[in-house]
Parts: structure tokens; C-alpha cells; sequence
């Protein structure tokens, strides 16, 4: 990498998390500005894309109830599931940090939970990070305006935050944060606002995966190409900020509400769907589906495409008369892809969990290199 530009990237990280309390708003301008300097340079494709589906993710996290729609509720879908695909592939052994700590709780919650809970409301509605400011800005009052007796800093941190919230003064800082994150989004949005296109090649090598995510997002196969074409070399999603409603009727925010459906009731109907859809023969946007019987047992491949290269075909043999997949079934003889993409990434983490017990790492990633 060309020194100029290496330091430049360590000053956008400097400038926008050198400060000792860091906020969620400081994190999304600071990715904003990276991904700005790595389109000018031309960095690899996929280490953009890494960060473009972290930015997007961010996007429709903050999105309010009114903006919830059928297509940002797919767009989510696969911008989690490619997301969490390319750190696999980007970050094989992070280091600095430990396998248990990038692939825990925080992006299982992410993309396996954030897209689902997505169906039924608005996430904005359900994060805490403007009660949390709580605390620094109670810390901030106690070290500036209290005498340090421990009987008057309740009191004193008290009357203040509530006169805070009168003059309105916490809400026009949160919201100031929000318009200079909107505004600078707006230089890199072109790069990112088209549709979800994922390439034929990048599914080869994840199928079981893959399999999982459409299981999920059954809801939009269900009728079809109707959300998504095959365009010969990639499956492309109609869910970029260009594509129009392609179906006015579609239920799917409507139906879905957090007062009259969780999310097992969502899992559920994706379950069942995904079974009608595969009996039916629907259109599907995968090369081939592994077919099991009620009891888990591999039963054959079902092929939707003609794009099956040479390693999948040896991948097909060598799963045939076994009962077996990418992902091991358990004792029972269960069939994973029965469940949500849960199983999927919950496995994956369990791995590396055990893997961390033995070695730990520090994490280098590079940009643009």
C-alpha cells in the first residue's frame, strides 16, 4: 500500500475514535469516511464490499417504523448474510481479539436475530443507545458540577439530566449527530444503493449456507422471480434504493406486527413455506437444493440451474448415500436445514469457540491492501 495512503486511513481513525467515550454515531462517521477514501483508491472489491454491507446494515438498523418495508426487510436479510459470509472468508484467524469475541453474541445477534425481529418492528424502536448516553452524561455532571459528597451527587445528577431533557438539549445532540451522519452518507451512497447481486461463484463454496438464507427469506420466493432474476452470472434481489414495489399486495409488513406475531411465529411460517415451495417446484435462486426426508436423512439434489461447475458435481457424489451436509446432523438424525439460519451461524461459532480455547490472536486488518 502506498505510505500516503495508509497514513491517511490512520488519520481518518485517529480523528474519529481517538476520544475516550466513543458513541455509536462516532463509529458510523468513521466507517462513512473509510469507505469514502477506499472507493478513491480503488481497494479490493471485497474488502468494500466487507465495509459497504456494515454501513448498509447501519442504515437499516436506524430505520424508523414508517421506513420498514417489504423490500428493506430483504435487504437486510441479505446484506447480514453476506456480510457475516465475508468476515469468514476476509478474517479466517483474527487478531488482537479472539475468534469467541468477533464471532459471538454481538454479530450472531446481528444476522441471525436483527433481520427476523426486522419483520415484526422497527429496530430503532427497541435499541437503548440514547438511554445509555444516560451514563456518560451522569458521569460528565457528577465530575463538573458535585462537591464530591457522596450524599449530594445522586440528587445533583438528578435535577440536571432533568433540565437537560426540558430544554430538549439531549435530543438536539443526538439528532445533530444523526444529520451529519446522513449528509456524509450521502457521498457514498451511490456505491451502495444498487440491488443485491450475489455472484454465482461466491454461493459454489457456501451452499449449505446459502440454503439456510433462502429458507429464511421464503416470504419472497414464494411467488416466483418476482423479487429476484437470474442475470446469468450472479442472482440479483430487487431491494436497492432504484428497484420499484414489483408487487403492490404483498402482505408482509402488514401482516407481521410485534402485538400479534414473535418471532418464532416468523420462523415457523418460514418453515412451512419453504417446504410448500420446494413440493411445488417454484423457481428458486440457487444452483441446486440438497432434498431430505421427515427423518433428516439425504435423499438426492434437486438441480434449479445450469450452472453447476465441476467441484460441485464432486461435491454431489461425495454427499450421495451419506447423511451428512456442510453442517454435521446431530444425533437424533435432525436435519439442520429444517431450521432458520440460526443453526447455521451457531455452529460456526461453536467451532470457533473451541478452536479459541487453544490459540489466541491479534486482529490486522488492513485496508486496501
Amino acid at each position: 500500500m502506498d505510505p500516503a495512503i495508509k497514513t491517511h486511513y490512520k488519520q481518518i481513525l485517529e480523528a474519529g475514535l481517538s476520544k475516550e467515550k466513543k458513541t455509536g454515531a462516532d463509529y458510523r462517521l468513521t466507517l462513512i469516511h473509510l469507505l469514502a477514501l477506499m472507493h478513491k483508491h480503488k481497494a479490493p472489491e471485497k474488502l468494500c464490499t466487507l465495509l459497504q454491507t456494515l454501513a448498509e446494515i447501519s442504515r437499516l438498523l436506524y430505520l424508523g417504523e414508517n421506513q420498514r418495508t417489504n423490500k428493506e426487510i430483504l435487504r437486510l436479510y441479505n446484506t447480514t448474510w453476506l456480510h457475516f459470509e465475508l468476515i469468514k472468508e476476509l478474517i479466517p484467524t483474527p487478531k488482537h481479539i479472539t475468534k469467541r469475541k468477533l464471532y459471538g453474541i454481538y454479530l450472531h445477534a446481528l444476522t441471525v436475530h436483527a433481520p427476523a425481529q426486522f419483520h415484526i418492528m422497527s429496530l430503532k424502536s427497541c435499541n437503548a443507545e440514547h438511554e445509555e448516553r444516560l451514563f456518560g452524561q451522569a458521569k460528565d455532571i457528577a465530575t463538573a458540577t458535585s462537591n464530591r459528597k457522596p450524599e449530594n451527587i445522586v440528587p445533583n445528577i438528578l435535577l440536571r439530566v432533568q433540565a437537560k431533557q426540558k430544554t430538549k438539549d439531549m435530543y438536539t445532540t443526538l439528532q445533530t449527530a444523526y444529520s451529519k451522519i446522513s449528509k456524509e452518507a450521502k457521498g457514498i451512497r451511490q456505491h451502495i444503493s444498487q440491488n443485491t447481486a450475489i455472484k454465482h461463484d461466491f454461493i459454489h463454496s457456501r451452499i449449505s449456507s446459502w440454503q439456510g438464507h433462502l429458507q429464511r427469506i421464503s416470504t419472497y420466493l414464494e411467488q416466483g422471480e418476482t423479487w429476484w432474476t437470474n442475470n446469468g452470472t450472479s442472482y440479483e434481489f430487487f431491494d436497492g434504493d432504484e428497484a420499484t414495489v414489483r408487487d403492490i399486495s404483498f402482505p408482509l409488513v402488514s401482516e407481521n406486527h410485534f402485538r400479534e406475531n414473535g418471532l418464532r411465529n416468523i420462523q415457523q411460517k418460514s418453515e412451512t413455506l419453504w417446504q410448500k415451495i420446494i413440493k411445488a417446484e417454484i423457481s428458486l435462486p440457487t444452483p441446486h437444493l440438497r432434498l431430505y426426508d421427515e427423518q433428516g436423512s439425504f435423499t438426492g439434489i434437486k438441480e434449479y440451474q445450469n450452472i453447476v461447475t465441476a467441484e460441485m458435481e464432486t461435491e454431489v457424489e461425495d454427499n450421495e448415500g451419506t447423511n451428512s451436509t456442510d453442517i454435521p446432523l446431530d444425533q437424533e438424525g435432525e436435519n439442520p436445514l429444517q431450521e432458520t439460519t440460526t443453526v447455521l451461524v451457531t455452529n460456526t461459532i461453536e467451532t470457533m469457540q473451541e478452536e479459541s480455547r487453544q490459540e489466541e490472536n491479534p486482529l490486522n486488518l488492513k485496508l486496501g491492501c
